[in-house]
């Protein structure tokens, strides 16, 4: 009798480790499958919030002042360098949270790539980089891998093409 309970008892130890190893695998499929959850929930979050500021963007009196800053930043009115420098603040607030999000691991790395290559084609504008600056030294404090993207920015890497080639400059009414 006491080789069956032995028996049962290494049966009952195998068992309890198969359940283990089972419950750790179910453990780490909910974890992928979390984990996809949150990159695509993060991906439509992006999606939202760049498709308002664009959406907002698209305004012909916020579109007009945008069109002047890439061309010729000195014929702003003081109100519209006002608007202007907000626009800036908008964008820059967006691509912070996206680099944010992209350190996280977050967004996918196109999305990422997007958002770079949109602020360093804005940042060749001197309208922008008088916007932009005075943000430096706080982001060199509080968020300095940022800061560093803002650098790289404005020194045109990354750059794949130029958002002032979407406004041909025969085409600008003021």
């Amino acid at each position: 009798a006491a080789m069956n309970w032995e028996a049962l008892a290494a049966i009952g130890e195998a068992a309890g480790a198969l359940g283990v190893i089972v419950t750790l695998l179910f453990l780490i499929k909910q974890l992928r499958d979390n984990t996809l959850s949150v990159r695509s929930a993060a991906g439509a979050s992006y999606m939202q919030a760049y498709s308002a500021v664009n959406g907002r963007a698209s305004d012909p009196a916020r579109s007009r002042i945008a069109r002047i800053a890439l061309e010729d930043p000195s014929a702003l009115t003081p109100d519209e360098l006002v608007s202007f420098n907000f626009m800036m603040s908008e964008r820059l607030t967006l691509y912070e949270s996206l680099c944010r999000m992209h350190l996280d691991g977050t967004i996918h790395e196109a999305h990422w790539g997007v958002a770079r290559s949109d602020m360093t084609s804005l940042l060749q504008t001197d309208a922008a980089k008088d916007a932009i600056s005075p943000f430096l030294p706080i982001y060199d404090r509080y968020f300095p891998e940022f800061a560093a993207e803002l650098r790289a920015a404005l020194e045109g890497e990354n750059l794949l093409y130029d958002m002032r080639d979407a406004f041909p400059i025969e085409e600008r009414t003021r």
